[in-house]
């Protein structure tokens, strides 16, 4: 999944298989990471999608603390109501971790925690560097399917 600016750079922003689709909504885990980042006492961040009958998957969000701070959940999920999230996409549970594990190159690993399933990367592309085929979800979002 990706986004660009109005200089034609690509910004891929996540993974189309980490996807969390919550009531045929499709909603990106690093749109929910980057509101929860906002938290001055948040050191990492990271969001599953995990089953839920009701409404397909549920939202988990797994957090690391920085030294010293004390945040309650509530507050978490206070935030990521009042920011641009729909109610839909704030997270029903929030852990918190003394630290996420991560991989040799210092990513938060997918594998090693229980609840990630999946990882994402966030890097920058020129648009006219990318050779793949993408569709217009919107004016801002696109679809890379590579």
């Amino acid at each position: 999944i990706a986004e660009f600016d109005k200089y034609c750079f690509i910004y891929i922003v996540d993974r189309k298989k980490n996807l969390i689709i919550r009531g045929g909504l499709n909603i990106a885990p690093t749109e929910i990471e980057n509101v929860l980042y906002r938290h001055n006492g948040v050191l990492e961040a990271s969001v599953v999608g995990v089953p839920d009958p009701e409404w397909g998957e549920g939202i988990v969000a797994v957090v690391a603390l920085k030294e010293g701070v004390s945040i309650e959940k509530k507050e978490l999920q206070e935030l990521c109501a009042n920011s641009e999230l729909t109610s839909i996409k704030v997270p029903q549970q929030i852990e918190f971790w003394d630290e996420l594990p991560k991989n040799a190159v210092g990513k938060i690993s997918a594998a090693a925690a229980p609840y990630r399933k999946k990882s994402y990367h966030s890097m920058l592309v020129p648009a006219r560097a990318v050779k793949a085929t993408f569709r217009i979800f919107n004016a801002e979002l696109l679809s890379l399917e590579v």
